[in-house]
């Protein structure tokens, strides 16, 4: 969010325009309106976030273990002092954050393959993210199961091969195959 979105941006730009160690040949250009999106914890926040504000460049997402929001996440519940706010104070405060709760933006995702990672007993951040992210982009296309949901049962947060095993690999390959 906010700062580390803008230095996304930024790298973004600086591999369109350098590339850097691959020799300048023709061809070998990154193309920053064709991009496949994916990262775990806050990567896959980070990933729904370029997803919702982005998605014209999306060839697909595989957000692992990503949350919604920051005032959805379990953690965020439990800062010092919040208690102690006025509400109307807080709701001033906290809609500065609207911009980064990407459930509010879910209908730019509609139309670009999605892979949810996520392990059943992650205690981290809750499964229920990113099932509730593919529920709203399902609800916003009108066609039901439109995001394919990978959860494996009795893995955490983390394991080995979240990012890239027999269900994610050949996501990413047919996201690639993709005129875009």
């Amino acid at each position: 969010q906010m700062i580390g979105y803008q230095n996304g941006i930024k790298a973004l730009e600086y591999l369109v325009d350098n590339l850097p160690g691959v020799p300048s040949q023709a061809g070998n250009r990154a193309d920053p309106n064709r991009l496949l999106y994916s990262g775990h914890s806050m990567g896959g926040h980070g990933c729904l976030e370029y997803l919702t504000h982005h998605g014209d460049r999306a060839l697909g997402a595989v957000p692992a273990a990503g949350w919604i929001s920051m005032e959805l996440y379990t953690f965020d519940r439990l800062r010092t002092g919040d208690g102690w706010i006025d509400p109307t104070l807080r709701g001033v405060l906290y809609s500065a954050l609207g911009e980064w709760d990407t459930d509010l933006y879910v209908s730019n995702a509609v139309g670009i393959p999605l892979l949810m990672r996520l392990g059943g007993n992650d205690t981290s951040v809750p499964p229920w993210h990113l099932r509730r992210f593919a529920r709203l982009v399902d609800q916003a296309s009108t066609a039901p199961q439109t995001v394919d949901i990978s959860e494996v049962a009795g893995e955490g947060h983390w394991w080995d091969t979240i990012m890239d095993d027999d269900v994610s690999a050949p996501f990413y390959d047919a996201a690639l195959q993709q005129d875009g």
